[in-house]
């Protein structure tokens, strides 16, 4: 699932993904043109999504976005994080983590450095 933002800058990049887009978003109400086969405009309740898309045999869901991302881990809806540094400098954003009251307990089962 990705942000309005991330979908329109993948649009004037080239369409680089090879499976179904879903995008959470409460202003677009359908897919860009010539992208009706591959992107899905969805929103509601987060555990209903994910239940839903499960039931469509989607299993594992890749979440982006900053406060999208800490929708879901308020939620509970997610069970592994893969986090990625590149060295760009952004001047703006949302904090992957934000400011949450609610402390979140993770595991690291690995690192990896691809030098």
């Amino acid at each position: 699932m990705v942000t309005k933002a991330k979908l329109i800058s993948n649009i004037n990049r080239g369409w680089p993904y090879s499976k179904p887009v879903f995008v959470l978003n409460n202003s677009m109400t359908s897919a860009p043109k010539g992208y009706e086969d591959k992107v899905f405009m969805i929103k509601g309740d987060l555990k209903e999504i994910v239940d839903n898309l499960n039931h469509k045999d989607f299993k594992n869901l890749y979440i982006a976005g900053g406060m999208t991302i800490q929708n879901f881990l308020e939620a509970g809806l997610i069970d592994e994080i893969t986090i990625t540094t590149i060295p760009v400098f952004l001047v703006a954003g949302i904090p992957l983590f934000g400011e949450r009251g609610n402390r979140k307990n993770f595991r690291c089962p690995s690192l990896s450095s691809d030098k």
